[in-house]
């Protein structure tokens, strides 16, 4: 009888010590997701920063003469190679920020079915559907966005190669066109890292 008693006790302490842990758990799991958010966002504006940096080397060695050619393509070269790494480093958090959510997200569905007073599943089910709905267009936003800057990079890369392979001030002046177009994209792809920006800065300062 006292062993019988002894087990009940272990196994009414083992479902109550799963409850902390659950949340803990939990927890964990938004902390995670939430900080490749930051992280992703702190990126974003890395790139903004390097892609006002590679625009204005392009603005410069558009208008370079003589000597100041050299110096002019080396600025840019530099700037390109820059914003890939850049760019790559966007992508790679991005990842990780989708892996994160998708975890966090189905962890959460899970737990708030398990709620048993109606109002307080209710509510935890609705501010999850939001916080994933703002998590899905974040996500959309990134994959309209990667099109842009793919389109982008292979111009920057273009006019790097071309005018790598032959820095004359007539070469150019034949990729004047090119690189209007070039400014162009780049001008599109600020304001979607600007878009992303302000989408990610109102999920990370929820309440």
């Amino acid at each position: 009888m006292r062993i019988a008693r002894s087990l009940a006790v272990i196994a009414v302490c083992a479902v109550i010590c799963q409850v902390p842990a659950r949340a803990q758990d939990s927890f964990k799991r938004g902390e995670d997701f939430l900080k490749k958010m930051q992280d992703t966002a702190d990126e974003l504006k890395s790139v903004s920063d390097h892609l006002t940096k590679t625009t204005n080397a392009l603005r410069s060695l558009s208008t370079a003469k003589g000597d100041g050619l050299k110096d002019a393509f080396g600025d840019f070269d530099k700037a390109v190679s820059n914003l890939e790494a850049k760019t790559e480093n966007v992508r790679k958090r991005a990842t990780e920020m989708r892996a994160k959510g998708k975890d966090y997200f189905a962890a959460w569905e899970k737990e708030a079915a398990a709620i048993q007073n109606p109002e307080l599943r209710k509510a935890s089910e609705n501010r999850r559907v939001a916080m994933m709905s703002a998590h899905e267009s974040v996500t959309r936003t990134m994959t309209e966005g990667r099109a842009q800057i793919v389109t982008l990079m292979g111009d920057l890369q273009d006019l790097r190669s071309y005018l790598g392979s032959d820095l004359t001030e007539s070469a150019v002046a034949s990729a004047q066109d090119l690189i209007a177009t070039t400014q162009a994209d780049a001008k599109r792809v600020e304001t979607a890292v600007a878009g992303l920006q302000k989408q990610l800065g109102a999920i990370l300062a929820r309440k």
